[in-house]
């Protein structure tokens, strides 16, 4: 019996070290606006480990009764949590990220005692942990709106009066069907303790999915450095990309103490569970470079508005909104940050460039150059991305210069609020009356209410409707422009004729801002010039072996992080999803119009067949961006068409 009420105490402990400490939780780090704050001191080192070490100390204490070998289990279990910096209490991104670990760990002291044959009186600990659901995982309160106000907030608040937080920056991505995680047999069936929140590694037929390097190499690399070009400059393949940092930002996860991962690191202790590594195959480009790994860190994770916490799910640091957040960020520090405070203007650097960033950064200082900031914290990632951030930057300053000589009485709150207001227009107008026609086919168009009055007002608003960017949306469907990137972009002088240096190449634009600086015109030019990439199967060899890299064989891989980064985020294959949306799926590897792969080209079905067990297998972003369009003037297939449709139609309808 004494070793029943050592049990009991050590899971109680851990609810209660959830649950006290993490209410304290500030989540400075995400700047979590919607997460309130409590009125208690920040927990010392030195409180942790003793609560901790005490629960250790009286299992051990009971040595007799729970056996050598239970202890020294538990012992272990606990090791993460007694010898790594103790901030780890603190320092997670959302308090229901711990929960979820303390709910591991109940989870598994439960069945080890059971395996041991001990008695362990599970109601007491549920009614505890149910006591304390909203307390721990419910972090959620109301802005206060006022109808008074006719500007948008800067991160999304307010715009659906009747539930204020819909589309809200630093809220989770909405989900559209249940969650598809790695199945586990969990010991507290039913209760807040129990889901499945595993990146799914094993198909239809309990067989392993297929590495997501694998998948890349096999599938998606290109044999050329040139592949098929589009019926669109690169600038359409640019706009995909700035759309999809205005709508979407995920929360990488973070080691202890916020430091970032190093997931393939061993002698780096990591969090358990946040990393998902990818092993690179033998006879692999990398392994030319002595790697093994790539490195891999779960996206952070939030609970839903309904805080039951049933699901894992995806923290969204942008709001839903097509409303400039790359422009001006989503937060009010961020925006002062941008701000001139004269005349309604941003800031800017020479030559009317973006301002430059004052955190110092390695990257950066290597180049001897400072980073560009802007309200997108990725600008620096691409140059094309700069170049297009620039654009919009002086666009404001345009409009509002000119606000400002035909309204002299306005002062810089009422200048810079009505230019933003304008260019936030002029975005959505750009995205629905010239960006989604290339990609959405007529009849879908319609269908989702998407085409633009010639004249008058919208009336199709509609406040029921949950307008939040969908996991699905944001994790396979936006990717698609991955697969239209070019290998190298040329330089175009004034009179639009080819200058003398040679074409850049892709691998060495990413994070140098250097490059954009002493080339601009040049780059944009070229860009507007350049042809995008056709949207299929195969994906630039600077995106699967060169991605990020700084040295040759130090790269990443693109398409095996879209394949992976939709297991973590517990979504299902690309059949699923075509049920979803009411088109017919594929019972074998063949383009049967009946039962096959009826979107794909032969080669592409043969390669789904050399690394896939079975169709329901293949995943989602593989599958989509692999389809034939059936128009070369459409970007995108069947299944694509239907998710990026649905997703801007509930955007309009719930704006």
């Amino acid at each position: 019996m004494r070793a029943i009420h050592i049990l009991v105490y050590l899971t109680l402990l851990s609810l209660q070290v959830a649950g006290t400490y993490l209410s304290r939780y500030s989540g400075n780090n995400y700047r979590l606006t919607l997460l309130r704050r409590r009125p208690s001191s920040r927990p010392s080192s030195d409180v942790i480990r003793d609560v901790i070490s005490q629960a250790v100390n009286i299992v051990k204490a009971e040595d007799g009764m729970l056996r050598n070998r239970f202890i020294q289990d538990v012992d272990r279990e606990l090791e993460e949590y007694r010898d790594v910096d103790p901030n780890l209490f603190i320092d997670s991104p959302l308090p229901v990220s711990l929960l979820s670990r303390r709910c591991r760990l109940i989870n598994w002291i439960g069945r080890l005692a059971r395996e041991k044959r001990l008695r362990v009186p599970m109601t007491q600990i549920l009614r505890h942990s149910e006591a304390q659901r909203h307390d721990v995982t419910c972090p959620f309160k109301l802005p206060t709106c006022s109808p008074a106000k006719p500007f948008r907030t800067i991160d999304g608040t307010c715009n659906n009066p009747r539930r204020p937080y819909l589309g809200a920056a630093f809220t989770a991505f909405k989900r559209e069907s249940k969650p598809a995680y790695e199945r586990e047999n969990t010991y507290l069936a039913g209760t807040i303790c129990t889901r499945d929140d595993k990146p799914r590694t094993t198909g239809v037929n309990r067989r392993p999915l297929p590495n997501p390097r694998e998948i890349s190499v096999r599938v998606h690399q290109s044999n050329s450095n040139t592949n098929p070009e589009s019926t669109v400059t690169f600038i359409f393949t640019l706009w995909g990309q700035f759309l999809a940092h205005d709508l979407t930002d995920r929360a990488p996860g973070k080691g202890f103490k916020d430091v970032p991962l190093e997931c393939c690191d061993q002698t780096v202790k990591t969090p358990k569970g946040i990393c998902s590594n990818m092993d690179i195959p033998p006879g692999d480009f990398f392994r030319k470079f002595g790697r093994r790994c790539l490195a891999f860190a779960r996206s952070a994770e939030v609970t839903d508005f309904d805080c039951s916490g049933a699901n894992r799910e995806v923290l969204n640091l942008a709001s839903s909104f097509l409303d400039g957040g790359s422009i001006y960020g989503v937060d009010l520090n961020k925006l002062r940050r941008l701000r001139a405070f004269t005349g309604g203007l941003l800031e800017t650097s020479q030559m009317k460039n973006l301002p430059i960033s004052t955190h110092p950064n390695a990257k950066a200082a290597a180049q001897g150059f400072s980073f560009f900031l802007a309200g997108d914290d990725r600008v620096n990632e691409f140059t094309g991305l700069i170049g297009i951030e620039t654009v919009w930057v002086r666009e404001h300053n345009r409009i509002a210069q000119i606000l400002s000589r035909y309204n002299p009485l306005w002062d810089d709150e009422r200048i810079f609020l009505e230019t933003r207001r304008i260019i936030i227009s002029m975005l959505q107008h750009i995205t629905y009356n010239e960006y989604l026609p290339k990609i959405i086919a007529e009849d879908l168009l319609r269908k989702f209410d998407l085409k633009l009055q010639a004249d008058g007002y919208y009336r199709g608003y509609d406040s029921a409707v949950d307008p939040r960017v969908s996991n699905l949306f944001a994790t396979v469907a936006l990717r698609f422009g991955h697969s239209m990137m070019r290998s190298t972009f040329t330089l175009v002088d004034e009179k639009f004729k080819l200058g003398r240096t040679p074409a850049l190449t892709l691998r060495n634009l990413f994070f140098t801002p250097i490059i954009f600086l002493n080339n601009e015109d040049s780059i944009m030019r070229g860009m507007s010039s350049d042809a995008s990439e056709t949207c299929d199967r195969i994906v630039t060899k600077e995106f699967v072996n060169h991605l990020y890299q700084t040295k040759t064989g130090n790269g990443f891989d693109l398409p095996a992080f879209n394949i992976q980064r939709g297991r973590d985020h517990g979504l299902g294959g690309y059949n699923h999803w075509r049920s979803h949306y009411g088109l017919s799926i594929a019972r074998s590897f063949t383009t049967s119009q009946t039962s096959g792969f009826r979107d794909h080209d032969q080669e592409t079905v043969n390669r789904f067949k050399a690394v896939y067990s079975h169709p329901d297998d293949v995943d989602p972003w593989t599958g989509g961006v692999s389809e034939l369009t059936g128009s070369r003037h459409l970007a995108v297939g069947p299944l694509f068409q239907n998710i990026i449709a649905h997703q801007f139609q509930v955007l309009r309808k719930g704006e």
